[in-house]
């Protein structure tokens, strides 16, 4: 695969030093603690864009070589923990703003969210795949797995799901997509999981070799010196002694693995932990299959996710949900930061969930009123690499303008909170809107004439353009497209422009959003559906 080093463009202008005097929210927490929503608007976050992405790229890259530099088990084990590089980040996110916001005369109110990252407790951090594995030890982990193998298995009597051992056997990590079901019943495979923490307690933590040992000092150093470029300041100390403390626990999960059965096959759900990328990696090792599905919805963006090596790396096969999206994900992998020598394949699979989406497109009963829906960002205290202000701060209050904008032009408008949105999210936005749900949004569809999307990397999205509802998404300037797929969206949405201003606003003219809605009846081609959703091509 061909790799490119991440070097975003500058586009956004700079946070104006002059603000002063303002108190700073850290998290939904704070900011719903401080008033700001119906009212008072946040101040601007003086971590510009471009400052966080160049700082995310440079943090990714690091780890890159180091994978790269890196052969056979011991690869493997580095690549397992790419979930570090996420709490990394976030931590030199929050100790520049901190630093930031003292010079700019900011007042910080840390959040009880933000504050495991203001605040970092790296003896936790270090020993956070022991506690996690010593967690699943359990009665209740290990009835816990019965049931996944009962339910993973509708076919076989309930006996030999009980027992299990009945066929070739697969073991899942993570979620049981419907592709990944639909892929271990083509296969003929029985599916099964693993006592992770059996496994590990046979064996406890493991030294690192060398090898190992060098990589982490080269990795720590190069992202310790960019978060001093970004403004902030890590330990390099306290970062090595978490990290050669996780790899140690992952170390002696791996050996406990290598003594298991070969299974038939790994089936990888999305949202793995690093101790199921660590039990597909040996696998991988040993000639099994590793299946990895996508998950959610890619919305057309060719370089939204530059840490897809997440599934890309580990898998030896990736399931599509179409022939389109297959070309998708091959572009995705051609362009983005992985590892060399990961060799991987990419297939198309029916399941049951496209012909359940397919039928809830023609079922849906249709609206007369003037509701608009605004789908919202889950919110978390994590600032996110993988698009444009992807932060709760920009999001929340760009969705109350929104929000503001289309109760302004004769809408009833409905908040649709992220089901991880933390509670906080819903009193913000009742001060813009007539209602806030929680509902899973195939139960709700219904109930709107209009959809907006202020982002569009959500499974949502691809619901949502499943149906005939009216659809208007904000696009800020600096997202990268697929140009084919592009082509395909602009015959279903109306787009409305953006950009990014003082540090991390999101600006938009408020008659571009009234056009939008109105113009957006006139864009309901199912043709990006037909190609990229439902791999039979048609909307049953």
């Amino acid at each position: 695969m061909r790799s490119r080093e991440f070097s975003p463009p500058t586009r956004h202008r700079t946070l104006d030093a002059t603000t002063v005097g303002r108190t700073l929210a850290t998290d939904v927490v704070s900011y719903q603690r401080l008033g700001f929503g119906s009212t008072a608007r946040p101040p601007p976050w003086p971590i510009p864009e471009d400052d966080f992405l160049g700082f995310c790229g440079t943090v990714y890259q690091a780890f890159k070589e180091a994978v790269d530099g890196l052969a056979g088990s011991d690869q493997d084990l580095f690549l397992a923990d790419v979930r570090i590089l996420d709490v990394l980040i976030q931590i030199g996110h929050s100790s520049a703003t901190a630093r930031k916001a003292e010079e700019y005369g900011l007042t910080l109110d840390v959040g009880p969210h933000a504050a495991t990252y203001y605040r970092p407790d790296w003896g936790h951090l270090a020993i956070q795949h022991r506690v996690a594995l010593a967690r699943g030890s359990s009665i209740r982990s290990r009835v816990r797995r019965i049931k996944r193998r009962i339910g993973a298995n509708p076919g076989v009597p309930l006996l030999r799901r009980l027992i299990g051992q009945t066929g070739p056997t697969a073991l899942v990590v993570g979620h049981l997509s419907p592709m990944l079901e639909a892929y271990s019943v083509r296969q003929g495979w029985f599916v099964d999981n693993l006592d992770f923490a059996t496994l590990w307690m046979d064996h406890d933590d493991r030294p690192l070799p060398p090898s190992l040992l060098d990589a982490i000092d080269t990795c720590a150093a190069k992202i310790v010196r960019a978060c001093g470029d970004l403004g902030g300041e890590i330990s390099i100390d306290d970062l090595k002694y978490a990290w050669i403390k996780r790899l140690q626990t992952l170390a002696g999960l791996t050996a406990g693995i290598q003594e298991t059965v070969r299974p038939a096959g790994v089936l990888l759900g999305a949202g793995a932990p690093p101790f199921y990328r660590v039990l597909a990696l040996a696998n991988k090792r040993r000639g099994v299959p590793v299946i990895g599905t996508q998950h959610g919805h890619n919305a057309g963006h060719i370089v939204n996710d530059i840490i897809c090596y997440n599934d890309y790396a580990v898998c030896t096969e990736y399931l599509c949900e179409s022939t389109a999206a297959m070309h998708s994900a091959i572009d995705r992998a051609e362009i983005a930061v992985v590892p060399k020598v990961r060799e991987i394949t990419f297939s198309v699979i029916p399941n049951r969930w496209n012909n359940l989406r397919s039928r809830s497109a023609t079922t849906r009963k249709k609206t007369t009123g003037k509701t608009a829906m605004i789908v919202g960002y889950n919110h978390s205290f994590r600032r996110a690499p993988t698009d444009v202000a992807l932060f709760f701060s920009p999001r929340l209050d760009v969705e109350l303008r929104m929000a503001k904008v289309l109760m302004s032009n004769g809408y009833d408008v409905i908040y649709k909170a992220h089901p991880e949105a933390p509670n906080e999210v819903d009193a913000i936005m009742r001060s813009s809107c007539q209602r806030v749900v929680r509902q899973p949004f195939i139960h709700i569809i219904d109930e709107s004439d209009l959809l907006i999307f202020s982002y569009v990397s959500t499974t949502t999205f691809g619901e949502a353009l499943m149906t005939e509802t009216p659809i208007v998404v904000l696009e800020i300037e600096g997202q990268c497209w697929n140009a084919s797929e592009r082509v395909s969206l602009d015959s279903r949405c109306a787009w409305v422009k953006a950009r990014l201003t003082n540090g991390l606003e999101i600006v938009f003219d408020p008659a571009d959003l009234a056009n939008a809605a109105m113009e957006a009846p006139m864009r309901r081609s199912d043709e990006y559906a037909r190609r990229y959703l439902i791999p039979a091509g048609d909307i049953r």
